[in-house]
């Protein structure tokens, strides 16, 4: 005998926060409330390719070791900046990043994502399907 499921329930997101961000905690970041969208929203989706155009002569040029530099540097910037306007949006009061103390801006959060450590966690919320569950049991919550 198979346990039937309500589908929506198991699997509606909610549409607004995974472009406008949803507010969440995570491990490891003490309790900091961090509003973050959800990965290749239609918003990052549009910036990528604005931004892709712009340097898409710098990223295919391959023809030299300094051109293949230049293109990985381009292709980085594109990814940190995309991300910094469109997915980690947002966060409570002030962050100590070696020991500045920084409030929110596109800047600033574009400071934390160039710390690979700190965008693989970022990541891993922005690609989590449960941070943007519309149902959510208790234990689920952030």
């Amino acid at each position: 005998m198979t346990q039937e499921i309500d589908l929506f329930r198991a699997f509606a997101t909610d549409e607004v926060a995974e472009v406008k961000g949803a507010a969440v905690t995570i491990e490891g970041f003490g309790s900091r409330v961090w509003n973050i969208a959800r990965s290749n929203n239609e918003e990052y989706n549009k910036l990528f390719m604005k931004l892709y155009a712009e340097k898409q002569a710098i990223i295919d040029d391959r023809s030299d070791e300094a051109a293949k530099a230049r293109a990985e540097q381009a292709g980085k910037d594109v990814v940190l900046e995309c991300w910094a306007k469109t997915i980690l949006v947002g966060w409570e009061g002030e962050v100590t990043f070696n020991g500045e103390k920084l409030v929110y801006s596109p800047e600033n959060a574009k400071k934390l994502l160039a710390v690979s450590e700190l965008f693989r966690r970022f990541a891993a919320k922005a690609n989590d399907f449960a941070t943007y569950r519309i149902f959510k049991d208790d234990k689920e919550k952030n």
